[in-house]
């Protein structure tokens, strides 16, 4: 997502990281503003704790992959296979 320079600002001066907003884009409640063509975004207690069993997930997943091989064409971008 672009962000403004204004964002990018404040974000700086705030010390939000570029993964947290990532992060907050992805598991974040979203509210719309009533009246408004803008909406917030909040990462909630709840939001955290399901970003935290995804992660947990995740990790315990890539533990299996250690070792394994896509190979890929990049000609073409295409998966040829994987082992």
């Amino acid at each position: 997502m672009k962000k403004t320079k204004h964002a990018q600002k404040r974000f700086q001066q705030r010390g939000i990281a570029p993964c947290i907003e990532e992060y907050a884009l992805i598991f974040g409640t979203t509210k719309h503003r009533q009246g408004k063509n803008s909406a917030e975004i909040i990462l909630t207690s709840k939001d955290y704790h399901e970003f935290r069993h995804y992660i947990s997930k995740l990790c315990s997943d890539m533990e299996k992959m250690i070792g394994r091989k896509i190979i890929t064409d990049q000609s073409i971008s295409t998966i040829i296979t994987g082992y």
